[in-house]
């Protein structure tokens, strides 16, 4: 029925957005609830995956750690004015850059590159998130229109993340948001599956090795920025 309430819905402002975030952090399920809650929210994103507006495009400058050739690129951007004027199209309005907890993320992605045949890789993945981050980070201090949005806030609180995205673009709040529980490239999410997820299950399979690991490689001002806390090690 949703295509019956868009028929008589108020039409907004058409407002331009870019949204971007590592494989494995949410970025489906975002670009779903942007589709159902504001459909004039006009998504820029490319389909090429070595190209600047694919949502996982790797802006670093290590290119050398891109874990997989489609996504290969030599483009230096270190600011965000340097970002946009690479653009092929005049910058958008809203910057939504999507995360997950660098430990839950970290299963998720290992698991994604085995299924998906990624080649070897002599890096550890944790320095790829804080990379591709941190360049985010950096280019939020350079405008008001750069959102970041955690996984978790986007299950538990939707209505909170549609409210942000409403305030940057100037768009009404809506009385209810809409959800879902199945994405492009993701089976059905279960509320069992959400649970385990916030419950945190995946981070319990790391050793207290790794863990120390990859506490020494996560920056505390990017985890601070991002709303994280390090995990203790027992």
């Amino acid at each position: 029925m949703s295509w019956l309430r868009n028929i008589f819905r108020k039409k907004l402002p058409a407002k331009g957005i870019l949204l971007y975030g590592l494989q494995r952090s949410g970025t489906n399920y975002m670009e779903t609830l942007l589709q159902l809650n504001y459909p004039d929210g006009l998504l820029l994103n490319g389909t090429q995956r070595n190209e600047i507006t694919h949502k996982h495009f790797r802006l670093y400058k290590e290119k050398e750690i891109i874990p997989e050739p489609q996504f290969a690129n030599t483009l230096l951007v270190p600011t965000l004015k340097d970002f946009e004027a690479a653009l092929p199209f005049q910058a958008p309005d809203l910057y939504i850059i999507v995360s997950k907890d660098p430990y839950s993320w970290l299963g998720s992605y290992n698991k994604w590159s085995i299924k998906n045949n990624w080649p070897a890789h002599q890096h550890h993945y944790i320095m790829e998130y804080v990379l591709f981050y941190k360049m985010w980070m950096n280019y939020s201090r350079e405008a008001k229109n750069i959102l970041f949005v955690r996984y978790d806030d986007l299950l538990t609180d939707p209505a909170m993340v549609m409210k942000q995205i409403a305030q940057v673009v100037e768009w009404p709040e809506l009385e209810k948001v809409q959800s879902t529980n199945k994405v492009y490239a993701s089976r059905r999410f279960t509320i069992e599956k959400k649970i385990a997820h916030l419950s945190g299950d995946q981070i319990k399979k790391i050793n207290p090795q790794e863990l120390r690991q990859i506490n020494e490689m996560l920056p505390e001002n990017l985890m601070e920025f991002m709303g994280y806390k390090k995990l203790m090690v027992n």
